[in-house]
C-alpha cells in the first residue's frame, strides 16, 4: 500500500523516524528554519510542527522504548545533539558538549550515539532520565561519510549495539577550507546475475 502525504510546505522533506503514536504538535515560529515535523499516518494528512524554533532542527531519532526523541539543532550556535521526552517534549537537554549530528539509539533506548567531528560518541540515560557525560568510542577515517556533516545520518546501529554499519567512500578537498570535502567520483554500479553470486557467498542450507 502506498501513502502520499499531502503537504503544503515547500521546502524539501526528509523522513527520519517512526512511532506507533502521533504526539501533540508543539509551538510553531516564524518559518525560514529547518524544523521537525509530523504527520499522521493516514491519507491525505498534512505536516504539523513537532519541535518548530527560529533554528535548525534535523536528523530527529525516536528511541525504540518510545521515551525519548533525539535531534541535532543549532541552536548554540553550532549543531549539537539534544534530547526531550517523548512524547511530552516538555523539557529539552543538551546532550553532546563539543558538537554533535547524526544521533541514533541503541535497541534498549538507554543508549545514543552520534558523531562529533571524526569521534563516534555515545552517551547513556538512566532511569531516572539522568543522562552522563559523553564519551568517545572511537575515531572515524576521514573516507566515512559519518565523518563529514550531512543532512540525514549515514550510520546504523547493530541490534546488539556492538557494531556499526557505515557507508565509505573516496572524497577530495573543496577549496582552500580545511575539512570540506565532497565525493572524489559520482556514479552508478549496475551488478548483473545478483542472485548467482549471492548463493556462491551464501550457499542454502
Amino acid at each position: 500500500m502506498e501513502s502520499r502525504v499531502a503537504s503544503s510546505h515547500v521546502l524539501p522533506h526528509f523522513p527520519f523516524t517512526w512511532y506507533a503514536e502521533s504526539p501533540p504538535p508543539s509551538a510553531a515560529h516564524p518559518a525560514g528554519a529547518i524544523d521537525l515535523m509530523v504527520v499522521p499516518f493516514a491519507e491525505g494528512a498534512d505536516l504539523r510542527p513537532l519541535v518548530a524554533t527560529r533554528f535548525d532542527e534535523r536528523n530527529a531519532e525516536v528511541s525504540h522504548d518510545g521515551k525519548w526523541l533525539a535531534y541535532e539543532s543549532n541552536e548554540s550556535g553550532s549543531y549539537e545533539v539534544y534530547v526531550r521526552p517523548f512524547p511530552q517534549l516538555n523539557r529539552t537537554i543538551q546532550v553532546s558538549t563539543n558538537g554533535g549530528v547524526m544521533p541514533a539509539w541503541s535497541r534498549e533506548g538507554h543508549e545514543l550515539f552520534f558523531v562529533s567531528g571524526r569521534s563516534l560518541m555515545h552517551a547513556a540515560v538512566d532511569n531516572g532520565g539522568s543522562w552522563t557525560t559523553p564519551m568517545k568510542l572511537f575515531d572515524l577515517a576521514s573516507n566515512y561519510t559519518a565523518a563529514i556533516t550531512q543532512p540525514t545520518r549515514s550510520y546504523d546501529v547493530s541490534p546488539d549495539g556492538k557494531r556499526f554499519l557505515m557507508l565509505k567512500g573516496d572524497f577530495e578537498p573543496v577549496g582552500r577550507q580545511s575539512g570540506l570535502t565532497r565525493p572524489a567520483e559520482v556514479g552508478i554500479v549496475v551488478v548483473q546475475n545478483w542472485t548467482e553470486e549471492l548463493k556462491r557467498l551464501a550457499p542454502p542450507k
